[in-house]
């Protein structure tokens, strides 16, 4: 496979996914000033207009609130016609090379396999494989080859590999203490686009999932993605829906998306068949003062043991198995496996290359 110019920004742009205190419902301390020491770099890229439309209507959100160093003094800028919420100015590229390549321990100040995150990104990923695999079937499509852009200790990939073993996995990963669990699978990791050979193979679909709130540059970002793919690909996408208004810090993101940003965003490069759908608790919920008080209950009875249940909540057939009863005791509170009419935790985008 030949590699357009534009895949290089995949290198600085990655995250690994699933952010465990800013996107999905797992909280764990947020790391002090100390745990900066030694990033070099400043910011220094000022954003003129939205990195969706390239609008300059836009006017400003708030202060972005942030512990760590890399985030500091920036604020939330709105687009007034696309609807993206961005961070402004962007953090320069050294600051963010090295704050991405201990990701977690950057992030959240816990090391990605810890048990309790474990748990909940394997019933997480299990969700969200079903969704890309309805949408792939409706499509006649069976995935062969697969490229995923920041998988973290690669839980996607582990369900995916499980249900088709013949299955050619590559894999774009920054934070290094991922990468054994990935060899381990059988996944065939880069740490960027540069070192992709050319024999790579034209992919069937590229999952990017929790990554792309993490980008400076989305048209960039998307379009590389859609350059690995064969025509009729699918492109799957997965970020946090708005969640600067219903959580206490905005780092690590950049960008806060919701539909029409999303849907700006795909059709502009030229994607087709684009589906978009919210999962998870409303919004509307999330910002109410007691789901807060709810949540911060969930977590104290989530350390002494006591779970937390969703209860009168239907077991979907991602969770039939007996054996899987842990995992969807996890993720059934926080409702990641319905879909919603109405804005809510996350943010699904599926769509084909033409």
């Amino acid at each position: 496979m030949k590699l357009s110019p534009e895949r290089n920004v995949i290198l600085w742009a990655l995250q690994p996914c699933d952010s465990a205190m800013n996107g999905d419902p797992i909280a764990v301390a947020a790391p002090t000033v100390d745990q900066a020491n030694g990033l070099s770099g400043s910011i220094q890229v000022t954003m003129n207009s939205c990195p969706v439309c390239q609008s300059t209507h836009t006017e400003p959100n708030g202060k972005y609130r942030a512990h760590h160093r890399t985030f500091a003094g920036l604020t939330r800028t709105s687009c007034l016609d696309c609807g993206l919420v961005y961070a402004d100015p962007t953090p320069s590229a050294d600051l963010l090379e090295d704050f991405n390549a201990s990701y977690y321990d950057s992030a959240h100040g816990v090391a990605a396999d810890a048990e309790s995150i474990q748990r909940y990104h394997s019933a997480v990923n299990r969700v969200r494989l079903a969704h890309v695999l309805d949408y792939c079937r409706r499509r006649a499509l069976a995935p062969d080859a697969v490229l995923e852009i920041g998988p973290g200790h690669g839980m996607f990939a582990r369900h995916l590999l499980a249900l088709r073993p013949t299955t050619r996995y590559w894999a774009v990963e920054t934070d290094l203490s991922c990468r054994p669990t990935l060899d381990g699978m059988g996944v065939r990791v880069l740490e960027s686009v540069q070192e992709m050979p050319s024999d790579a193979p034209p992919f069937d679909l590229a999952i990017a999932s929790h990554v792309l709130e993490h980008v400076a540059d989305p048209c960039a970002f998307v379009s590389a993605m859609l350059g690995t793919l064969r025509p009729g690909g699918v492109l799957f996408l997965e970020v946090p829906c708005r969640d600067h208004e219903h959580k206490a810090l905005d780092e690590p993101h950049l960008l806060f998306f919701d539909k029409p940003a999303m849907l700006r965003l795909l059709t502009d490069l030229g994607a087709d068949q684009v589906e978009l759908s919210y999962h998870g608790i409303p919004l509307r919920q999330l910002t109410h003062p007691w789901h807060r008080f709810g949540r911060r209950i969930g977590r104290l009875m989530t350390r002494v043991g006591v779970r937390a249940s969703g209860f009168g909540a239907a077991r979907p057939d991602v969770f039939a198995d007996p054996a899987l009863a842990e995992e969807w005791e996890v993720v059934r509170p926080f409702r990641a496996h319905e879909t919603s009419t109405e804005p809510a935790w996350w943010l699904r985008a599926v769509a084909v290359k033409t």
